[in-house]
């Protein structure tokens, strides 16, 4: 009786430990999850973030040609051109 006892209880400690194992391991992968979430929205950010800073440097350029209409100018655009899509 007493044996049986003893093996019940090892038993359910057992599980005890296994459980609060499992549970570890579940709060662990939510926490992963929510880092992978917050480096997407960030890489989103970055992306958008460039996207605009294209769009102004181009309204920018193309300002300074329309005021000046100068050849040079028409190189910087190009210049800005191909130093944007080498980054993006």
């Amino acid at each position: 009786m007493l044996v049986m006892v003893v093996v019940l209880v090892v038993v359910l400690v057992l599980m005890l430990v296994v459980e609060v194992v499992v549970v570890v391991v579940l709060v662990l992968m939510v926490v992963v999850l929510l880092l992978m979430v917050v480096v997407l929205l960030l890489l989103l950010l970055m992306r958008v973030m460039a996207m605009v800073l294209e769009v102004v440097v181009l309204v920018v350029v193309v300002l300074v040609l329309v005021v000046k209409e100068e050849t040079a100018a028409a190189a910087a655009l190009a210049a800005v051109v191909v130093v944007i899509n080498d980054t993006l």
